[in-house]
């Protein structure tokens, strides 16, 4: 039995049953209110969309699909798919997700919304793409701050070097502190990006697990995160007012640097503006590909998403969609 929810529509001992499928799924061990706040409802409907396949004969939950609401410049409603699953001795049955998803798309379609994103793993993309008709947009980059060697390369012999990568990292982030007062690069304005407002920060960021640093016109979104014994901060988004530049880059990550004296400081997704504070890593050294791909859920709207394959014109990150 497969059935499609919003999340306020499904019962405590159902969320009891989809928590225990996903925790045996991802060998996690998380709450109902965590799975549940922690990316179902972080929209500004404060809901999302559910497809839920229930096992007939024992209730069990085997499969788990998830669209949170997303919306875009242009008046673009989007879905973001996401805590997907079927439980390990549901398998072989290669249909269970292919159901779950297009349910889903029929679903989010009846109430109006448009367009399908997703980042899947390296095994789910090829899925996606020749099953579920996805096509490519790009991948999101990893740009990286590296403060201690040791800890970032798990090789304690570089730990005789950390404190020397510190100082030289300080001061790399000191000296664009001082340059971007006189040479502030803005980031360009692309077709495909969020609405960004107070409301949709409130609801993106009400978790404990997100810091926030503010300072006169400039503010910044990050979170902290223990990666196999390293200390990383992700920069989920930096502003200068209601834009995003380098000096709001730089002061966030100065800020992150003396407050919070990470390992590493990590942006990961498209940045469209000249920056040379967070260096690039090449693709080998990524320690995941993170691909974004896309669905048009109505066909006769093709025609308002010219350019959508081209990654020039999409801002995509981590503020989108948390898949560190």
């Amino acid at each position: 039995m497969l059935k499609v929810f919003k999340t306020y529509e499904i019962d405590d001992a159902l969320w009891q049953k989809i928590t225990e499928g996903f925790n045996e799924a991802f060998d996690k061990n998380i709450s109902n209110e965590t799975l549940k706040k922690g990316y179902c409802t972080a929209n500004v409907l404060g809901y999302g969309y559910h497809a839920v396949d229930i096992d007939d004969k024992t209730g069990e939950v085997r499969g788990f699909h998830t669209y949170s609401p997303a919306f875009y410049t242009h008046g673009i409603k989007a879905v973001i798919g996401g805590s997907t699953y079927v439980r390990k001795k549901y398998r072989k049955d290669a249909f269970i997700f292919f159901d779950l998803d297009w349910a889903l798309r029929e679903a989010v379609a009846t109430d109006g919304y448009q367009l399908e994103l997703g980042v899947p793993n390296h095994n789910s993309k090829e899925y996606s793409n020749k099953v579920l008709n996805t096509k490519n947009i790009g991948n999101l980059h990893y740009y990286i701050l590296p403060r201690n060697l040791s800890r970032n390369l798990n090789k304690n012999g570089f730990k005789y070097f950390d404190g020397v990568i510190r100082f030289l990292a300080d001061l790399y982030c000191g000296i664009h502190l001082l340059i971007s007062g006189l040479i502030n690069h803005k980031e360009k304005e692309v077709k495909y990006s969020l609405e960004y407002s107070d409301a949709f920060l409130n609801a993106r960021f009400h978790g404990s697990s997100y810091k926030k640093y503010e300072e006169g016109h400039y503010s910044a979104y990050y979170t902290i995160v223990d990666e196999n014994g390293a200390k990383v901060a992700y920069l989920m988004d930096f502003r200068e007012k209601s834009q995003r530049t380098k000096k709001a880059m730089v002061k966030a990550t100065w800020h992150i640097s003396r407050h919070d004296n990470p390992d590493a400081i990590l942006f990961v997704g498209m940045i469209k503006m000249r920056q040379h504070l967070l260096l690039q890593l090449p693709y080998k050294m990524e320690p995941k590909h993170l691909p974004l791909i896309y669905y048009i859920l109505n066909e006769n709207e093709k025609d308002k998403f010219e350019g959508i394959d081209n990654p020039d014109n999409w801002d995509f990150s981590l503020i989108n969609f948390d898949v560190r």
